[in-house]
């Protein structure tokens, strides 16, 4: 039986699908993207919104970006309705990583203060982590995250190591590098009862299936990535008891007014000088789009890709996939990302990235996880995509491979 024979009853690959992928993201492209996983391609609705929302505040732009507060608002809740969250709890930043920095400066403010992190952290959380340690004396107990390790075991590990001296447990919901989703159960009760704050680094969430950032009591997901909202779009969650606690990064009109008023308002974080709107249309119109979906059919579809990604690559060439995310126990769960690599001697080519786009205008993220990046790379199987865009891939690929 077939890859396509086992899944199609699961995921209904029909002309409905193929027919929004159609109009969305549009079948003019002469590149093959493959790379949702660093910044996604925006669908037609949210160009629209766009372009709709810079010539409504054309006409006056002080009114729009000072006074019609709707804009934002209606974001918000568009938002904290497609997660299941409650709105006064919803803030907005310009990327994953400036709110990460907010809420790992919260909460890390002193000498001695430590956080419990993992080795598979993007390379963001590291360098906001050493400017702490560098600047205010923080300590960094970063756990290694091996190949083979389970859900449980991670949740485990990190539960060990927690001393009295730990203001702060951050992990990612989906590692950036592979793919891989972890259970985080175990962790999430278990420092609830400790009374130890988690923050989850949910990037890659939004638009990988229902997305319920409730379950954490910190968490920050990005608008631009697989929902295909405008750069510069992140959101930011914070149980309502935690929200006194965080401090801005930047401090702008309306701060203490805000504060005075309600010190549960997370809007004061939002306060940053002159504002983008219009960015927040688009982010508005991306949720949206999404929220009209089948999320458990386009999870369903964005997985079928990476596993016929996956016998593609493994039926046709030697290549060698990244853990955890490849070979998971039962139970584990994996998102819409696959990494892989070959080794030195199988290659023509000393950078994978750059000759796929140099030669078949085919573009990748490389595989960080390596010694060498340019020998692998992670591709991210987003639903605008089909099989005839991984055949594409697998054959372009190819090229470059010693038979």
């Amino acid at each position: 039986m077939s890859l396509k024979t086992r899944y199609s009853e699961k995921i209904r690959l029909d002309e409905r699908h193929l027919e929004l992928s159609r109009i969305q993201f549009g079948s003019h492209f002469d590149a093959t993207y493959l790379n949702t996983g660093s910044v996604g391609r925006k669908p037609g609705v949210v160009l629209d919104a766009i372009e709709r929302g810079w010539r409504h505040l054309n006409i006056n732009p002080t009114l729009t970006t000072y006074l019609e507060s709707e804009h934002t608002e209606s974001c918000r809740q568009a938002a904290a309705d497609l997660f299941e969250v409650s709105s006064e709890c919803l803030f907005f930043a310009d990327s994953t990583t400036q709110g990460l920095q907010l809420l790992i400066g919260s909460f890390l403010r002193n000498a001695g203060d430590e956080v419990v992190t993992t080795s598979r952290e993007h390379k963001s959380v590291n360098t906001i982590l050493r400017y702490l340690e560098d600047t205010r004396g923080i300590r960094v107990r970063r756990l290694t995250v091996d190949n083979d390790l389970s859900s449980e075991q991670l949740c485990m590990s990190i539960l060990n190591v927690i001393s009295p001296e730990t203001r702060l447990i951050l992990i990612s919901e989906i590692d950036c590098h592979t793919g891989w989703r972890p259970d985080l159960t175990i962790l999430t009760e278990s420092l609830k009862l400790l009374e130890k704050p988690l923050l989850v680094d949910g990037a890659h969430a939004p638009g990988n299936g229902p997305c319920r950032p409730g379950r954490y009591p910190l968490w920050v997901g990005a608008g631009h990535k697989w929902l295909g909202g405008p750069n510069g779009t992140a959101f930011v969650y914070a149980e309502r008891d935690l929200i006194p606690r965080l401090d801005p990064l930047i401090f702008g009109d309306g701060f203490y007014q805000l504060r005075e008023e309600d010190l549960y308002d997370p809007r004061r974080l939002e306060c940053r000088g002159t504002a983008d709107v219009v960015k927040l249309m688009g982010l508005k119109a991306a949720v949206e789009l999404y929220a009209g979906l089948d999320q458990m059919l386009i999870s369903d579809y964005q997985n079928y890709l990476v596993s016929y990604l996956k016998e593609s690559l493994l039926s046709r060439l030697p290549a060698r996939m990244r853990g955890p995310s490849m070979g998971l126990p039962e139970g584990e769960g994996q998102a819409s990302m696959i990494t892989f690599y070959f080794e030195p001697d199988f290659l023509k080519v000393k950078d994978l990235r750059q000759a796929l786009w140099d030669e078949h205008r085919i573009w990748v993220q490389p595989d960080f996880l390596g010694d060498n990046p340019g020998a692998g790379a992670r591709i991210s199987c987003h639903y605008s995509l089909c099989e005839s865009d991984i055949d594409r891939f697998i054959e372009a690929l190819s090229g470059f491979v010693v038979d």
